[in-house]
């Protein structure tokens, strides 16, 4: 029984009323679930409920939320990233910020969605943000190389050229090689200006960079570009073309390769994944 002559019979800052009333705590009992937070604390302090241990029943008492781990008690997800609390305590990701590594990305998302590491602003270690690969740029934050051409995706940023394209200029040579071998110009399909393609010049043994030195015209006029759109289909006699679709203009070395559309209009490594 409650103190009749004493309206706080527990002597824990709890009116006996409010707790009957309003609450539905024991006002005989200075911690009604026994989790070592008093039930004025839980009230009054932490708006959690004095009649149960684990408030928002994500497995953490309220007491270690409060006390040890600083994430909300009343929320099974409490800085809204996508990630129950439980499991930012076992990724060791910060409870009460979205995005730990602030990288642009909320930490459920890199979990959930990108598997890049929540703890690492830049997964691949390219020199480019998780979220501007993913957000902005299109590139594969997994990957050093988005499109396997021998360049940095930090690198092509910084050239202008498509960190998501093999071969950025459609000449047939890809942006790597034509850097690192030929010396040739990644943003230009005709480096020499000599109306030949860089790779077609390479392949056929003349020099991509100078403006005098032609392919042999007999091996040239061997190959045949169908759809017009600058490059040539393979053949028995012409063994370096590279266009995977001489029938459309839009699939050729070079061309943007709308991911998920089961066309490999760059013709590199099949479709692009969405």
């Amino acid at each position: 029984r409650t103190n009749p002559t004493h309206p706080d019979t527990d002597g824990y800052g709890c009116l006996d009323g409010d707790e009957f009333i309003w609450y539905s705590s024991d006002p005989l009992l200075p911690d009604t679930d026994s989790d070592t937070l008093t039930d004025y604390e839980e009230i009054i302090l932490y708006q959690t409920n004095p009649r149960s241990a684990d408030s928002d029943g994500d497995g953490l008492l309220d007491p270690d939320e409060v006390n040890t781990h600083g994430s909300d008690p009343r929320s099974v997800d409490g800085d809204a990233d996508g990630l129950d609390d439980p499991d930012e305590i076992s990724l060791a990701t910060n409870l009460q910020a979205p995005d730990t590594d602030g990288d642009g990305l909320l930490d459920g998302r890199e979990v959930h969605e990108t598997g890049t590491n929540p703890l690492a602003a830049d997964s691949d270690a390219d020199g480019v943000f998780d979220g501007d690969e993913v957000d902005t740029h299109g590139t594969d934050p997994l990957s050093a190389d988005s499109d396997g051409d021998g360049l940095c995706d930090d690198d092509e940023k910084m050239i202008g050229t498509n960190a998501y394209v093999f071969d950025s200029d459609g000449d047939g040579l890809g942006d790597g090689e034509e850097i690192s071998r030929y010396g040739t110009d990644p943003l230009a399909w005709d480096t020499d200006r000599d109306s030949y393609p860089d790779g077609d010049e390479v392949w056929l043994g003349s020099n991509p960079t100078d403006p005098g030195s032609w392919p042999d015209q007999q091996a040239y006029e061997n190959c045949r570009d169908g759809d017009g759109d600058g490059h040539f289909a393979w053949s028995d006699t012409c063994q370096w073309g590279a266009d995977c679709d001489d029938y459309d203009w839009n699939v050729h070395p070079g061309a943007y390769d709308y991911p998920g559309d089961g066309i490999d209009q760059d013709c590199w490594d099949g479709d692009a994944i969405p």
